[in-house]
């Protein structure tokens, strides 16, 4: 949108009609390809679980404080 200073509904029509289209079109430039590179994670993570690990934590920081919590409302 921001190169060919159109607006966002132009642009989505556009890409839905050459979507829709029978005919290959071929690509105005070169796809963006992600340079990858290792995580540097310990041994025993998995890249693929960590807003699984963030979401444990998470749960238990929230255990713990409640769990604070209701002692000092029993202590009052």
């Amino acid at each position: 949108m921001k190169r060919s200073g159109q607006s966002f509904e132009e642009v989505l029509n556009q890409a839905i009609l050459k979507g829709l289209a029978d005919e290959y079109v071929e690509p105005e430039e070169e796809p963006f390809v992600v340079a990858a590179r290792p995580m540097g994670l310990r041994i025993g993570y998995d890249a693929g679980r960590l807003q699984a690990l963030a979401d444990d934590l998470e749960a238990d920081a929230f255990l713990a404080l409640t769990n604070d919590l209701s002692r000092r409302a029993e202590g009052e």
